[in-house]
This record gives structure tokens, sequence and C-alpha cells, in this order.
């Protein structure tokens, strides 16, 4: 060593990256499919003593199905059964899905009956029948 090398070992900076370079090109791994987007809906339900439930989904039917069965785990509808869907609409994500029921959740019974009322989204799809 020189009286100006501090030491310092070679550089092998070059070769490293050269050998990096090569495992990545060996460990490529094929790409993962896109994960299959689910779809989310917005529902309200009209409960036996006729107040309104609003909650979110990726499947009605069985969510329906859920709300009126004997040990259902959603403590609002347990004592209010049997209960029937009288509204949903479609939400991009789960994030949409949560915005939209805050916002409904929010609303005067009033503000809800009119929404209820003016749609066009009582059970049509096939998600409502089960």
């Amino acid at each position: 060593m020189g009286p100006f090398s501090r030491g310092r070992r070679p550089r092998t900076f070059t070769i490293y990256r050269v050998n990096l370079q090569r495992k990545e090109r060996e460990n490529v791994q094929p790409m993962k499919p896109a994960k299959e987007t689910k779809n989310w809906y917005v529902y309200i339900l009209r409960c036996c003593d006729d107040t309104l439930y609003t909650g979110i989904t990726t499947h009605l039917g069985r969510r329906l199905a859920e709300h009126n069965s004997p040990g259902s785990e959603t403590r609002y509808t347990r004592s209010r059964q049997p209960v029937e869907m009288v509204y949903y609409e479609n939400a991009a994500n789960r994030s949409e899905a949560g915005k939209r029921e805050y916002r409904i959740k929010k609303m005067a019974r009033r503000e809800k009956e009119m929404l209820i009322s003016s749609e066009s989204h009582h059970l049509e799809g096939p998600e409502a029948q089960q």
C-alpha cells in the first residue's frame, strides 16, 4: 500500500454489480396475475320495526341471509328480524363502499327514504337472489 491509500481495499463494486445482475436474471419469477377485483356493494335493509340499516358487502344474497339467520353476528339486526333489502348500489372498491356507507348513515331518514324510492336498485342483480 502506498502512502495515500489509507488502508482501503481495492474497489470490487463492478464485479459485485455484475454478479448481482446475473443473480437477478436467474431468479426472475413470473409475474403474479393481477388481483381479481371484487364487486363491492352498499346496501340498505328495512328491519321489521321499520328502522333502516346500512352496510357494505361483496355478496348481497349471502349478506342478507346472514342478517336473517337466528345467530346473526350483526347486533343491530339480530333483534329486528326479518329484514329485507330495499336498496343497493355498486362501488368501485372497498374504500369507496365504506365512504358511501358513511355518507348514507349521516343522511336523515327522510333523505334515505327518498334515495330508496328514487333509485332503481331494488334487488335486480343475481347476487340479490342468492
